[in-house]
């Protein structure tokens, strides 16, 4: 009976470096894909989490305070547009902040 290969274990400051790499926009997701060997689905996973994760970096230990449902959303599209300016537009495609702007919808 054939043994299933372990599940590849990636350190976090290897996740957190290689979805800032798709954040900033250099490089298409494939392209990092193929020069780390990880799939493109789980960087698109990382950078996710990454930007998900912005709207509470700064807060304050002495509690964060109550947001909106919406919120989320709201720092993705802050983070996405304004600090990184190379993910906007690039490639003439809009980004994924810009895409639920306009269709007003959260992405799942």
């Amino acid at each position: 009976m054939a043994t299933r290969p372990k599940r590849k274990v990636y350190d976090p400051e290897f996740k957190a470096r290689i979805g800032i790499e798709a954040l900033q926009g250099e490089h298409s997701i494939g392209e990092i894909a193929r020069r780390h060997g990880i799939h493109a689905m789980q960087i698109r996973q990382w950078r996710k989490r990454i930007l998900d994760a912005a709207g509470t970096l700064f807060d304050v230990r002495r509690g964060p305070k109550p947001r909106p449902e919406a919120a989320p959303a709201r720092y993705r599209q802050a983070l996405c547009c304004n600090l990184i300016p190379a993910c906007v537009h690039r490639r003439g495609r809009r980004c994924a902040a810009h895409l639920e702007a306009a269709l007003n919808t959260e992405i799942k």
